[in-house]
């Protein structure tokens, strides 16, 4: 998990985090981490640096960072971020956890972990356990700092 590089978060339900202009939950079911398909770029993040020891999601296809809208939300920036390296707001920076080669995230502004099972992605206070709840995503990743520089050339 390093600043710069592309990743998508698989989730333990065979589906991929995916942002979708405002909204963010979970693409089509049924791939194996290791088949992302080419033409799904919602489900790509740029890995950003959000200073003191923090990090945020980047979609470079929306334009957005991920962000904890507080009640047990996720979603995604109210407005077009115009550039990456604009400096995530506080809801939408996080501190992680590993276990076993896994991610968890916690948005420490709404004091919220994400968890997630088959029906969707909230966020609480703690970390849910049982009864299908999962608390953490496998990392896959996609491309580095050099490839996201060329991206964002092409892109303008």
């Amino acid at each position: 998990f390093v600043p710069g590089n592309v990743i998508a978060l698989y989730a333990g339900t065979n589906h991929f985090l995916r942002m979708s202009g405002s909204t963010v939950g979970f693409g089509t079911g049924g791939k194996s981490q290791d088949c992302l398909p080419l033409d799904w770029n919602s489900e790509r993040f740029l890995v950003v640096d959000a200073g003191m020891g923090m990090y945020a999601l980047y979609s470079i296809t929306h334009r957005r960072f991920l962000r904890d809208l507080g009640n047990g939300t996720i979603g995604s920036s109210d407005c077009v971020v115009c550039h990456n390296d604009e400096r995530p707001r506080a809801d939408e920076s996080f501190d992680i956890s590993e276990n076993n080669g896994l991610l968890g995230i916690f948005f420490p502004f709404h004091q919220q972990h994400i968890s997630y099972c088959s029906s969707g992605l909230k966020g609480y206070p703690e970390r849910k356990v049982g009864q299908g709840w999962f608390n953490f995503f496998q990392v896959v990743q996609i491309c580095g700092f050099e490839k996201v520089a060329a991206m964002n050339r092409i892109q303008g």
